[in-house]
């Protein structure tokens, strides 16, 4: 289960790849990740080259201010950490090879992590020198790049220059792209488009969620990412297409184990508060997501006797144990609930970032093994002997009556046939007699002579009975033993 339920986890390094603007990550003043276009913009190949320094040891010892880039820039990330809005100011960074570069930073708090957006205002206006010169778009930036990229005339829509990429990926043949407009590929309404980019203003993104129509007629999801440029002009988008639609099918994947998983599934945050429940919880507990979303799991379903349990179980959790036991929870109403408990962390970069808790109702199987146990108590304590066999004869149970009554400990008996208590007295005949009675009728009973352990003999009323299985196979035979 852990396995299935471990599939949800998107993979985050992947997220931060697909991301077309360079991008690092701090936590505790240092970069604990960044994504190949911020490798590529500082000169640096390799992650490890970056990962552990400060922003401030990317840039020159000084900020055009005259302030220390080590004091400004950790002034920076303590605005940002208390921050609810994403803050944004210029930075002079530095290259590997020691060149100096001005840039356009945003950083947005996320549960603690700073999310670094770098932009590169000197690259910025080299590209869109670049798309000026007609001559040299396809060499510089269309043809040489793998990404999907167009110019689209902002106020009609019609598409003005396409790449290679574009080509291969939609399946249309230069020309053909170069007579349509951007809505002939986008399944999506004039009026529709208009309403995704105002979700996207309102949401601060400069992506827009659209679905894609190929020249063979699949449709893809996709990222577009737009910003205007001119040249000669003519008011242009430059857009880039990224092809999202593994990672929703993957997500969609996630939510339809997650929602529909027949256990009752929890997520738990950082700070280890509820992110989200599925159907099978609210039906299990009767809490709704807005009755527990920021709480804490213990708040609501730990009873009296259970609810250091609980918290301790959590404390272990978060530092990277999984949790695997049963226990009595509570419900809304009150009604107590036999379960079974699954609790294993979420890790991503080697921190516990969340977590999952997995209920499974027991309750019914809990009142089937008491139902089961006394049973077996009433049988173990029966004044007539009882054995089990399986179906070839071989013994596998017996009770307190029937070591009375023949002398015979279980572990003398187990696992051998029950010919032990054959007397002599009998032919072979009735044997085969018995047997073939009890094959057709499921049942002998009769009087017969067995032997005890100690060689007496022994008188007594057998009854053996055929036990089947769903199939009507026999699987086992009983037999009771009354000593006359």
């Amino acid at each position: 289960m852990i396995d299935k339920l471990d599939q949800y986890k998107l993979d985050f390094d992947d997220l931060i790849e697909v991301f077309p603007s360079a991008l690092y990550v701090i936590k505790d003043y240092k970069i604990i990740d960044c994504n190949s276009a911020a490798l590529q913009l500082f000169g640096y190949e390799k992650k490890v080259e970056v990962i552990g320094l400060g922003p401030y040891e990317l840039s020159p010892e000084l900020q055009p201010d005259g302030r220390y880039s080590n004091e400004k820039g950790k002034d920076i990330v303590d605005k940002a950490l208390i921050s609810e809005k994403p803050i944004e100011f210029q930075w002079t960074h530095l290259k590997k090879n020691g060149h100096s570069f001005v840039t356009d930073i945003r950083i947005t708090n996320r549960n603690g992590l700073l999310f670094a957006v770098i932009f590169d205002i000197d690259h910025q206006e080299k590209i869109k020198n670049q798309l000026a010169e007609k001559n040299k778009i396809y060499q510089l930036l269309f043809e040489n790049n793998k990404s999907v990229m167009l110019l689209i005339n902002s106020m009609t829509g019609r598409i003005v220059k396409v790449n290679r990429a574009t080509i291969e990926y939609y399946g249309y043949s230069e020309e053909e792209l170069l007579s349509m407009k951007i809505a002939e590929i986008n399944t999506l309404s004039e009026k529709e488009v208009k309403e995704e980019m105002i979700r996207a203003k309102k949401e601060d993104r400069n992506c827009f969620e659209f679905t894609h129509r190929l020249a063979n007629g699949e449709l893809r999801d996709v990222e577009v990412h737009s910003f205007p440029i001119e040249i000669d002009n003519e008011s242009l988008l430059f857009s880039i297409i990224h092809d999202v639609s593994e990672i929703r099918s993957q997500k969609l994947m996630f939510d339809t184990l997650f929602f529909d998983s027949p256990d009752a599934v929890a997520i738990l945050n950082k700070d280890q508060k509820i992110v989200n429940i599925n159907r099978n919880f609210t039906n299990l507990f009767q809490y709704y997501l807005e009755d527990v979303k920021d709480g804490h799991i213990a708040e609501f379903v730990s009873t009296i006797d259970s609810e250091k349990q609980v918290v301790r179980n959590i404390q272990l959790l978060y530092q990277g144990e999984i949790i695997k036991q049963e226990g009595i929870r509570r419900r809304k109403d009150g009604k107590l609930l036999y379960v079974e408990i699954i609790c294993y962390p979420i890790v991503s970069h080697n921190a516990i970032v969340g977590a999952y808790i997995i209920y499974l109702d027991i309750t019914a199987k809990k009142a089937s093994e008491r139902q089961l146990n006394t049973f077996r108590k009433i049988l173990e304590y029966s004044s007539e002997g009882l054995i089990l066999t399986d179906a070839d004869g071989n013994i596998t149970w017996v009770n307190n009556a029937f070591i009375k009554i023949t002398g015979y400990s279980l572990i003398d008996v187990i696992g051998k046939k029950t010919n032990i208590l054959k007397s002599g007295y009998y032919e072979d005949s009735f044997y085969r007699d018995m047997w073939k009675e009890l094959q057709t009728k499921g049942e002998w009973r009769g009087e017969i002579t067995n032997i005890s352990k100690r060689g007496l003999k022994i008188r007594v009323l057998l009854t053996i009975r055929g036990i089947t299985d769903e199939n009507n196979k026999t699987t086992h035979y009983v037999g009771s033993y009354r000593k006359l």
